[in-house]
């Protein structure tokens, strides 16, 4: 039986020198075997984020500090300092209040169909900012649980230790990253991994925000929503990322295209048939918040926490 929070944060957590002079631990948000994630505050009760690392998730948690160090974008927490001790990393970044989608959906029910739109069509700005970059710079981790929605209604993705670039001269990924229900099929190693691999995450999560469900090979009260969102989900999700839509452009567009829709319908059997289909070939492996979220400025200021009173 696994340790609680309780049980977890009952522990002491020595922190490295010049960690435990700057923040003490308020509580432990998160917990696994080789991570953990602790809510912190300064000596001006000003909180933030650390998340520690040991073993092979250490790489990614300095992916991750080198991703928000680099990369100063409005959607994502503020980036504080990194440090190495013995053989655990520790990122401390800025604290995001809210809730992630998916303990949003799971307190409060799934989105309507206006207000699924409206945040997925605002991920598509948010990762097609990375798309863009030179080189393109793929998420591959796209999903509910790093998503969080602010009481301003505003959206952060909140992990990017699983971001890489995209490389010409290589054939696939050298290692797996992701999660199972939100990975696309090549993650899984048969070719290098584009940005359309973000295209299929975001096709499940549109799912996800309108039934609960991640599952594309037998999604939940799939019946009951339109025909246009369903063909929009079926296209981000092809085992085919050429059969994808290519950019996030093109699938906000398509989103957007539904705009006004509310008709629901009946998935035929011979549709059901071709999802069961679909889900064989992939196997095991395989409100309203339109708020744009806004430029905080003098972040650096409001962040200094070596600032003494």
């Amino acid at each position: 039986m696994g340790k609680s929070f309780e049980e977890i944060y009952s522990q002491e957590i020595k922190l490295p020198d010049t960690l435990a002079k700057r923040v003490a631990v308020v509580s432990c948000m998160a917990y696994s075997d080789m991570q953990r994630v602790y809510l912190v505050e300064d000596i001006k009760k000003r909180r933030f984020v650390l998340k520690t690392a040991t073993g092979n998730k250490r790489e990614l948690l300095k992916k991750d500090a080198a991703m928000l160090r680099e990369h100063a974008f409005s959607f994502l927490p503020e980036y504080v300092d990194y440090v190495e001790a013995a053989d655990t990393g520790y990122l401390l970044r800025e604290y995001i209040e809210g809730d992630t989608l998916w303990e949003w959906v799971n307190k409060r029910g799934v989105f309507n169909a206006r207000e699924a739109r409206e945040i997925l069509c605002r991920l598509c700005d948010m990762v097609g900012q990375f798309h863009q970059q030179k080189p393109s710079m793929i998420h591959r981790d796209i999903k509910p649980q790093n998503i969080v929605i602010t009481k301003e209604k505003n959206l952060f993705l909140i992990d990017m230790g699983t971001v890489r670039e995209y490389k010409e001269d290589i054939r696939q990924d050298t290692v797996f990253v992701g999660t199972k229900p939100t990975a696309a099929p090549e993650q899984y190693g048969y070719r290098q991994t584009d940005g359309r691999a973000d295209i299929y995450a975001l096709g499940v999560l549109y799912l996800f925000l309108l039934t609960g469900s991640l599952d594309v090979q037998c999604p939940k009260n799939w019946e009951l929503l339109d025909e246009h969102v369903c063909a929009v989900i079926w296209k981000c999700t092809k085992m085919d990322p050429d059969d994808r839509y290519q950019s996030c452009e093109e699938l906000k567009k398509a989103v957007c295209a539904g705009k006004g829709r509310h008709r629901c319908f009946a998935v035929g059997k011979k549709r059901q048939a071709i999802l069961r289909t679909a889900g064989a070939l992939l196997g095991s492996g395989i409100f309203f918040f339109a708020g744009v979220c806004q430029e905080r400025t003098n972040r650096a200021g409001k962040r200094d926490i070596n600032e003494s009173e």
